[in-house]
């Protein structure tokens, strides 16, 4: 999950298992195809509305994508973003290596295509590259990243860097703010953990990682 995450976590106890919803393995995708599949898995926070679509598709019918896009959202502010081959992938999680666009004008058609070409034109050329379209998250009280593993070792820790407060969503991944930082064993009793907020944000990641197993995860989130 990329920059400027619009995973809205809530403190909302989870109404069922993870482990209940779905025997099949949870299979990854792009971005914008990894966030389409959770969107209906998750309880524990909100995936907001997406649309996405390859390079490809809107060098051949971009009047008939920017008419969708106005349609889908209305009259709203959008986050543009990227969905690139390889991006969040096993290997990569290119983070901040392809263009985001943020606050863009739904009511603007001009400055939605612009926005759109300008994710495109920071890509490789690869016709199947993606561009992905979400609601800007509003009102941000937190924002951050949650690695279910340490990045650098692999070791047994969730590590969680978080701005509560400049109000932005790519403070973190674009490494533009000061921010907090936690560690937490995995296998630490949730209880002991003072705050709630942070306990909320432990409780995101361990959902997704009952929904996905036991794949090291990199998570971006905010909550409202």
């Amino acid at each position: 999950m990329s920059s400027g995450s619009p995973i809205n976590e809530q403190t909302t106890p989870m109404r069922d298992s993870p482990a209940h919803r779905s025997p099949i393995r949870f299979v990854f995708g792009s971005k914008a195809e990894t966030l389409e599949r959770l969107h209906p898995l998750i309880r524990g926070a909100k995936i907001l509305d997406l649309m996405y679509f390859r390079a490809a598709d809107w060098k051949s019918t971009s009047a008939i994508l920017l008419n969708n896009i106005r349609n889908k959202f209305g009259p709203i502010y959008l986050a543009i973003r990227s969905s690139a081959i390889g991006e969040d992938s096993a290997a990569n999680t290119m983070a901040g290596a392809y263009h985001t666009g943020l606050n863009i004008d739904n009511r603007n058609q001009s400055e939605v295509k612009s926005a759109i070409e300008d994710v495109i034109a920071s890509y490789s050329g690869n016709p199947n590259d993606q561009v992905l379209v979400q609601p800007m998250l509003e009102n941000v009280a937190v924002s951050g990243v949650i690695m279910t593993h340490d990045v650098q070792r692999g070791a047994p820790f969730y590590t969680i860097e978080y701005d509560d407060e400049s109000g932005r969503t790519d403070s973190i991944t674009g490494g533009t703010n000061v921010t907090k930082g936690v560690l937490i064993f995995r296998e630490a009793d949730s209880s002991l953990i003072m705050s709630d907020r942070v306990r909320a944000m432990l409780g995101l990641a361990k959902e997704l990682e009952e929904i996905c197993g036991s794949t090291p995860l990199d998570i971006e989130f905010g909550i409202g």
